[in-house]
């Protein structure tokens, strides 16, 4: 169930900013071995969302693009009890990859283009 809401998160461009090397394969192979570990998702059909996913926020600015990239490996290297604390926002103060999250906000989504 957590993977299934990381990926709706993905696919409604929340995260329409992560993975690792210039096309993503790095940090969306990470986080998508996550997703189908702790969520059963289809990690092809996840990797290929993600990498999309990265280039769509490389077009958005190369700041953009490494705040996607730092979530993407942050929530990567997540236990699953990890992953659902970062999905429900738990604690809020100090969930995993808040800081990510916050990142992502401010690179990706204030910035007018």
């Amino acid at each position: 169930m957590a993977i299934v809401r990381i990926l709706s998160l993905v696919v409604l461009g929340v995260l329409a900013l992560s993975c690792g090397d210039s096309s993503g394969d790095s940090s969306c192979n990470s986080f998508c071995n996550v997703a189908a570990q702790c969520g059963g998702e289809d990690r092809a059909e996840c990797v290929s969302t993600c990498v999309s996913n990265a280039a769509e926020a490389e077009t958005i600015s190369e700041a953009c693009l490494a705040a996607f990239l730092g979530r993407t490996g942050c929530v990567g290297g997540l236990t699953c009890q990890q992953a659902e604390a970062w999905l429900d926002e738990v604690p809020p103060d100090s969930y995993p990859c808040r800081d990510e999250d916050i990142a992502v906000d401010q690179d990706c989504f204030s910035t007018v283009q």
